[in-house]
């Protein structure tokens, strides 16, 4: 419990750190830099093969990294901590970064709308730049699902390797998820079910962009409004984002 103002400032301070760790790992990620950290590299090493970022910059995001365990420091180089190496190569990196940006994003989205006039409920975002992040974050899933998951499953991975096969992708959102189903089955058909246009507008051009049009059928319908519930070889549904009497 919070004694005095002081106790109070300095749990602010101490989670205003955590949000700029984050952040700072996010920049080793977006910028590129985690591609050079596979090996050892120094920070004027690093200044040289990342233009965008000052030498200062790196520096501060070098150390907040080691810190956080993210990075080691040998002497005057950095590199990669071993856990941390398989996400500077895809698809992990690309779906970490969404993560991170993901929950920045919304963090800032659920601080501004405390100023609105009506308050609103669900999942009711429009920035593409968001949209994108948190369907990259969801584009792990499969891969990771095919290796650990689907053997245990009866014969599920028997009937997604049928060129018939068919999943049904609940909240499909900006396509990422389906998208990233299909490479892992490429016989795959989807039907991947949205109610918001921005979403399913950013889908519609990542799906033509992977050329995966002919095996993903995005709609615009609510899942409780869908009428194939049998026809389905595999579902994904977002329970967290459905409402409790519409998921009953």
């Amino acid at each position: 419990m919070i004694g005095n103002p002081q106790e109070m400032r300095q749990l602010t301070q101490e989670l205003a750190a955590s949000v700029w760790t984050l952040g700072a790992i996010g920049v080793l990620l977006e910028s590129g830099l985690v591609e050079y950290l596979r090996e050892l590299r120094s920070i004027d090493d690093l200044a040289a093969r990342c233009p965008a970022l000052t030498r200062g910059r790196i520096e501060r995001c070098m150390e907040v990294a080691s810190v956080a365990g993210v990075v080691t420091a040998e002497g005057a180089g950095f590199r990669l901590a071993e856990g941390a190496v398989p996400f500077s190569q895809q698809p992990m990196r690309a779906a970490l970064e969404g993560d991170i940006r993901a929950n920045l994003m919304q963090v800032l989205a659920f601080l501004d709308s405390s100023k609105d006039a009506r308050p609103q409920s669900g999942w009711r975002h429009t920035n593409p730049a968001l949209l994108q992040a948190q369907g990259d974050a969801s584009a792990m899933f499969p891969p990771m699902f095919k290796a650990n998951m689907v053997a245990s499953l009866g014969d599920l991975a028997a009937r997604l390797d049928r060129p018939e096969a068919r999943f049904l992708d609940i909240g499909v959102g900006v396509g990422s998820l389906a998208i990233a189903m299909c490479r892992c089955w490429p016989g795959l058909h989807v039907v991947g079910l949205d109610t918001l246009d921005a979403a399913l507008d950013i889908a519609r051009h990542n799906v033509e962009r992977a050329g995966l049009a002919l095996h993903i059928e995005l709609r615009k319908l609510a899942a409780a409004e869908l009428r194939e519930e049998e026809s389905f070889d595999l579902a994904w549904l977002p329970s967290f984002f459905i409402p409790a009497d519409t998921l009953a």
